[in-house]
């Protein structure tokens, strides 16, 4: 499942996973693309991962992430994107205690219009 809010129409935040429920030791992987739906040139584009959480146990880490200065790009021409991926580890107590992991997103850039922001959710359900 993917939720995503946009602020401005010129930049976008996509994320998803490679599965929709997952089992202990399933490795889920978790790809974010940002899309400069502008014709202008977007300067200062970050991509932050808000929280990766479970329905009980509050917030978990990432299995791997991007390196922060990967995180940043100094310019995004229009029509141009950007991908990452995370990953994550599905453990026996993220299943015993059920529910979904969420991936929350966000995505900030700046140009001559101004601020634009993007945020986007990516849920995965447990099977048993």
């Amino acid at each position: 499942m993917v939720t995503s809010v946009t602020d401005r129409s010129s930049i976008a935040l996509v994320q998803y996973a490679d599965r929709s429920l997952a089992s202990c030791g399933d490795t889920i992987f978790f790809t974010a693309w940002i899309l400069n739906n502008s014709e202008e040139t977007l300067a200062d584009v970050s991509l932050m991962h808000g929280f990766l959480t479970d329905a009980v146990s509050g917030k978990l880490s990432y299995a791997t992430v991007p390196v922060s200065e990967d995180l940043r790009i100094p310019s995004l021409s229009p029509g141009k994107s950007a991908k990452f991926g995370f990953t994550y580890v599905v453990t026996y107590t993220d299943v015993a205690e059920g529910g979904k992991i969420v991936s929350a997103m966000q995505v900030r850039a700046r140009s001559n219009s101004g601020n634009h922001r993007d945020e986007c959710d990516a849920t995965v359900r447990f099977k048993f």
